[in-house]
């Protein structure tokens, strides 16, 4: 049935939501605001505990559909958004494997940011997490709640994730490379 999404109930709980899924659709993952199911191999589904943030991720979903880094917009409903089913592996689980920070993907993660930047996104502070490498080697940004809420300049969390990783210095490296301007930007 096609809006058979429509009875998965998703709950506030401590930090990350808690969700009640009677149907047999793939839960994907859990953030703060909702609850993610896979719906099709294009499409999936974010359940919000609270309507406030539906509007809250649709506006920034709505600001990036024309850019290649933000999944595409579907439908939307009271406490839904359909978009983009992204296929692929979170940028942390990647580079925890792979224990290298290729060119390649520092390039990626700076195309992202900038395309962020240009789009008007007051928030750059993108967490390894919300990458999504893709099976096409391309990077899309997700869970974009507060994404037009919060005012961060430079990627901070994005920086504590890649040191963790001890892959800061590899960034930075890059960065000081191919755009010294945002490197000594973020290097205040």
């Amino acid at each position: 049935m096609k809006d058979d999404f429509k009875k998965i109930k998703v709950y506030k709980g401590n930090g990350k939501v808690k969700y009640d899924n009677p149907t047999s659709y793939t839960f994907i993952g859990r953030g703060y605001t909702g609850a993610v199911f896979k719906l099709s191999s294009k499409k999936c589904v974010k359940i919000f505990a609270n309507e406030k943030d539906v509007k809250y991720e649709l506006e920034a979903l709505e600001l990036g559909q024309h850019t290649s880094v933000i999944p595409k917009l579907y439908e939307v409903g009271q406490n839904y958004i359909v978009m983009e089913y992204i296929s692929g592996v979170d940028l942390h689980t990647y580079l925890l494997e792979q224990q290298f920070l290729s060119d390649q993907i520092a390039e990626h993660i700076l195309f992202c940011l900038m395309e962020l930047k240009r789009l008007g996104f007051p928030r750059l502070d993108v967490r390894l997490r919300h990458f999504l490498f893709t099976k096409s080697n391309t990077l899309k940004v997700i869970d974009h709640a507060y994404a037009l809420r919060k005012q961060v300049k430079k990627p901070e969390k994005l920086f504590k994730n890649l040191k963790q990783l001890g892959l800061l210095e590899d960034f930075f490296s890059y960065a000081k490379r191919v755009d010294p301007v945002i490197y000594n930007e973020w290097k205040k």
